[in-house]
């Protein structure tokens, strides 16, 4: 689709035959600079192409498994298998958030709260990368950078929430949920004290006087140990 200009050169309104190609399921209409500009039009028409949403949603789901394939002890050989996974994935995400921010511009990409919640994705998955190079490329690095990576892998899991845009059925769930939490916030704040208490009163009676024997597997007293 090309842009149309009046006779004292000003961009005149979209027709509603050209709207059908609008990014309709992302709520973003493409800014101004779109119809002027070749680069901005095909990124955003790239973005908006069903087929790339659905390399997406392959993505998502390859990059879940993979994290969830992380075990100990682990071969060598599956470590280096998922780490280039991991290398893989974290660019391809890289590359959608980049196609994103050129098609719909920065304005439009902040106004979805899943983009946002995308772009810190991939700077944290980024600065994982960061972390984990120096290690692999056989530099000396701090061995206190283990807890830190694990934490950013975890949160790399949460990807999976973008596909909730898409799975109305999820998205009905999710809503009822947060809705049922909302009315039993009192009743869990309570539970929580009575654990909390109970806990207490736990280690207070028993701390010191019992223990669990390693090798049977039972409650013996501690001086039995």
């Amino acid at each position: 689709m090309s842009p149309v200009y009046d006779k004292e050169g000003e961009l005149e309104p979209v027709s509603q035959k050209d709207k059908m190609w609008f990014c309709s399921w992302e709520r973003i209409e493409p800014e101004e600079r779109s119809f002027k500009n070749i680069i901005f039009m095909i990124t955003y028409r790239l973005a908006c192409h069903w087929l790339f949403q659905f390399i997406i949603f392959l993505l998502i789901i390859g990059n879940t498994i993979s994290l969830a394939s992380f075990s100990y002890p682990m071969s060598q050989k599956k470590e280096d298998i998922l780490y280039k996974l991991n290398v893989f994935f974290t660019w391809a995400f890289t590359l959608e958030m980049i196609v994103k921010l050129v098609g719909f511009g920065p304005n439009n990409y902040r106004k979805d709260y899943f983009n946002l919640f995308d772009a810190l994705l991939v700077i944290l998955s980024l600065i994982d990368w960061g972390l984990t190079l120096p290690s692999r490329l056989n530099i000396s690095s701090s061995s206190s950078d283990g807890g830190l990576l694990k934490v950013f892998r975890a949160l790399r899991l949460l990807r999976i929430i973008k596909l909730v845009r898409r799975w109305t059925g999820l998205q009905k769930i999710i809503k009822k949920t947060a809705e049922s939490a909302l009315d039993i916030l009192t009743f869990a704040v309570l539970l929580l004290l009575f654990v909390f208490i109970f806990a207490l009163l736990g280690m207070e009676f028993f701390a010191y006087r019992v223990r669990l024997d390693i090798n049977t597997g039972l409650i013996v007293p501690y001086s039995d140990l």
